[in-house]
């Protein structure tokens, strides 16, 4: 056989490797990057599952709830016990800002759904200068074509993604499930996108769950490593996210997320929190003179709106109780409740 031939031969046989690879890698999407969904995730897909469920949602929202995991306790149910208002949680995880206006994109222009009303949860980390867009949001194609054009990855980068060596070991790991079974899934949603944890919730309501802080400090302390600025790409985000809401007369009901008060000791301590702090309040202060239809509260630590500090998952995921507290802030500073507006009528009369 020649060397030409045998060349040919090797060649061939690789190129067809990787394409096997590839397709497979794309078939199981063990990651969640890509839109097959034929077997299950190893990851959280916040961003495809609240998708579907407001692709599939009954009702146009009056109110919708944008932000990430430290969000999607604010419960549809409870807004609409406080105010008759439909609502509907799309809460993403690791959301940053960019995901906040991809979402309100989505849901406008995608799915025709116009809220009066988004209540956004604002983390300080989402405006992270030296965070990467998550591969969850630039790969699914529903929402990676509202990004910026300096963030949308090119075609070359995602045939990358696919043979990646990450990607590769996941989809190992995935068959290997498929073959015996998969891990519980830790989280679960209503129809109406509000998060459950079912094994946390059970352990509740037993007296036997103990708030995981410690590890949430060592994982915020890494969430905020190398966080020396508030970053101009993200900020851009929001005041695009801010102008869109506002071309649409969308009121925006903003709060800056709470973390467990060990975790904010820490990150005081080595993460010079309160300077990025500082920068976010200048910014969201600008933003809420630059658009009429923005306010936000600064719920940080649980003492600002009377929160409890044992009301925690861990150290970043409040509980039902806080959030309860906060939304009933929120909606009585926004003049949304029953009884608030039961008290206009009768000023009026």
């Amino acid at each position: 056989m020649s060397w030409k031939k045998m060349m040919f031969i090797v060649l061939s046989t690789s190129l067809l490797l990787l394409g096997f690879v590839m397709a497979l890698n794309y078939f199981v999407n063990p990651l969640g990057k890509y839109a097959s969904r034929e077997l299950p995730s190893l990851v959280w897909t916040g961003r495809a599952d609240k998708a579907n469920l407001l692709q599939k949602y009954n009702n146009n929202p009056d109110v919708l709830v944008l932000g990430s995991s430290r969000t999607m306790k604010i419960n549809p149910n409870y807004i609409e016990e406080k105010t008759d208002l439909n609502a509907f949680n799309a809460g993403v995880n690791s959301a940053r800002a960019e995901d906040y206006y991809v979402m309100l994109k989505y849901a406008l222009e995608d799915l025709d759904v116009k809220p009066e009303y988004v209540i956004l949860g604002i983390d300080l980390e989402g405006f992270h200068n030296n965070a990467p867009l998550d591969d969850r949001l630039i790969y699914n194609q529903r929402f990676a074509r509202y990004l910026h054009p300096e963030d949308r990855e090119n075609k070359l980068s995602m045939l990358k993604s696919l043979i990646s060596y990450d990607q590769t070991v996941a989809t190992g790991r995935s068959l290997s499930f498929a073959m015996t079974e998969y891990p519980t899934k830790k989280a679960a949603y209503d129809n109406d996108g509000y998060l459950h944890y079912p094994k946390k919730e059970k352990q509740i309501k037993e007296g036997k769950f103990k708030a995981d802080i410690d590890s949430y400090i060592k994982k915020y302390k890494g969430r905020f490593n190398n966080f020396t600025a508030i970053d101009e790409g993200r900020k851009d985000y929001l005041n695009d996210f801010l102008t869109l809401a506002e071309e649409n007369d969308i009121q925006v009901i903003g709060f800056i997320t709470t973390l467990h008060d060990d975790v904010l000791a820490e990150l005081r301590k080595t993460r010079d929190y309160d300077e990025r702090k500082a920068e976010l309040t200048d910014f969201l202060n600008k933003m809420k003179q630059e658009h009429t239809n923005f306010t936000y509260n600064d719920f940080d630590e649980v003492k600002k709106y009377a929160g409890y500090e044992e009301a925690f998952y861990d150290g970043a995921h409040i509980r039902e109780e806080n959030a309860d507290k906060i939304t009933t802030r929120l909606l009585q500073e926004a003049k949304l409740t029953k009884t608030v507006h039961a008290d206009e009528k009768e000023k009026q009369s």
